[in-house]
């Protein structure tokens, strides 16, 4: 048991401290149902051509950035940054090579920050500030992700049923009438698709111990249902794969040991009951048709992978190590017919800016990824491989996105009850940080000295006995 425990704070820092707690849940919040598409439809040009730059930032990365800054003052922010550096140095590592980025981006190649903020920054940001509040944010964290993507999937269905659309698709400031995959909460298909795809690994693994076995499963299956309304096929195949793995292996019969034979036959009978439900559903309103189509035509997504191959062809040596012109690369793109995006960030990012960048800032993230692990334990490996194992087949952090925010939210709020479990059982009513940066430690207050040959335990009442002994009667 540790000796240290947390100080309470002067009245200004405490306050800020609440601030701090209050914009942490409003980042969370805005980044999981504020989507470019729903900034757009609120007239806020953050995906589209035009406007200010401020309104290309995600309301998630000023939330984000107030509570970090909230929570230094609330501190020591000097030392504060240093136990960081200490405690995480993946994270610094990582904000390190963003810093490199931005500044390959901004000064040497003339092209806005504000895609590096939203997609690297803010995830930093958010790391910070999910691991800097406190125990009993974090629990109503948890339950709100669980009852988000519940939701999501929901709407993902109804959509699918009724044809409309929460969030109609938008190509530039162009509405997309064509577009039969759901949208939900988050926007965009594949955003949808990826995102889903890495709560239904958590939701397959440890994470999803939290719920009855039987429940558990239900869940499971729900939101593979859903999968198919995105029509990701890249996130849907790997995140089958990873449940085949699991199931092969026992890892979905329960929360772990051996199982009755009537749980056993009980989820099996609750398995069969939706998917047949299920099944039914998506086959009558076209929806798992459209979505096996996907397979059959492609609408050249195959070819535009093969051709993003090309988009060095005719980039000197020099120019592909230092930061080809993004010119050039433009015009390899429209030669190529690849103008929406190269689909696949390990090739865009040299592409966008130089082999030698690019490889600093793997470095960073593939350090930042391995400090999430460092902080999760094992069970947030399987779902760190499957984002970027999507990512690799997708342009997906290349571009503008929350994605890695999103991701490191749901990893680590749905495996807190594991740390918990390992760590002990939490103060229900003042519970510290979990980064040690944050917290602030004070010396125990010494015991009293036990009086030589007194017992180890009631010697305060022998004490009290003995005085009573020798004082003077009235």
């Amino acid at each position: 048991m540790s000796t240290a425990e947390t100080a309470p704070l002067p009245p200004t820092r405490a306050l800020l401290f609440l601030l701090a707690r209050l914009l942490t849940f409003g980042a969370l919040v805005a980044m999981f149902t504020m989507s470019p598409a729903l900034l757009l439809a609120m007239g806020l040009p953050y995906g589209s051509p035009g406007g200010p730059q401020l309104a290309k930032i995600h309301p998630a990365s000023f939330l984000a950035l107030g509570a970090v800054v909230c929570f230094l003052m609330a501190r020591r922010p000097v030392p504060t940054i240093a136990r960081l550096w200490h405690d995480h140095p993946g994270l610094m590592v990582y904000v390190v090579a963003i810093a490199v980025l931005m500044f390959q981006a901004v000064v040497v190649q003339h092209k806005p920050v504000t895609p590096l903020i939203d997609t690297f920054l803010t995830s930093a940001l958010t790391f910070v500030a999910l691991t800097s509040t406190t125990e009993r944010d974090r629990r109503l964290m948890m339950v709100a992700v669980h009852v988000f993507f519940t939701v999501n999937s929901g709407i993902a269905y109804l959509e699918q049923v009724t044809s409309f659309r929460l969030l109609p698709t938008y190509l530039g400031n162009e509405l997309v009438t064509f577009e039969w995959r759901s949208t939900a909460l988050l926007g965009h298909p594949l955003v949808n698709a990826a995102q889903t795809g890495l709560y239904l690994v958590l939701l397959s693994g440890p994470a999803g111990r939290v719920f009855d076995p039987r429940l558990r499963i239900l869940l499971v299956l729900f939101q593979l249902g859903a999968m198919t309304c995105f029509g990701g096929r890249t996130a849907t195949i790997l995140s089958i794969g990873v449940l085949l793995l699991r199931l092969g292996s026992g890892a979905l019969v329960g929360l772990g040991g051996a199982r009755t034979a009537r749980t056993t036959a009980s989820a099996a009978a609750a398995i069969a009951t939706v998917a047949v439900l299920a099944g039914v559903v998506l086959v009558e309103h076209g929806a798992l048709d459209r979505f096996l189509g996907r397979f059959q035509n492609d609408a050249g997504s195959a070819a535009t992978r093969v051709a993003m191959l090309h988009v060095f062809d005719r980039i000197t040596p020099e120019a592909f190590v230092l930061a080809p012109d993004p010119a050039d690369i433009a015009a390899a793109q429209r030669r190529l017919d690849i103008t929406t995006a190269i689909e696949s960030f390990v090739v865009a990012f040299p592409a966008y800016y130089g082999l030698l960048v690019s490889g600093l800032f793997f470095v960073g993230l593939a350090l930042f990824l391995a400090e999430i692990v460092r902080l999760v334990g094992r069970p947030a490996v399987i779902p760190l491989a499957f984002l970027m194992a999507v990512n690799a087949g997708a342009n997906g952090i290349s571009t503008k996105t929350l994605d890695l925010s999103l991701a490191f939210a749901s990893v680590y709020l749905t495996t807190l009850p594991l740390r918990r479990r390992e760590g002990g059982a939490a103060d229900e009513t003042a519970s510290p940080p979990e980064s040690p940066a944050l917290a602030v430690t004070v010396a125990p207050a010494p015991a009293p000295l036990r009086p030589t040959g007194a017992p180890a335990t009631g010697w305060r009442e022998a004490v009290a006995r003995r005085r009573l002994e020798v004082a003077p009667l009235g």
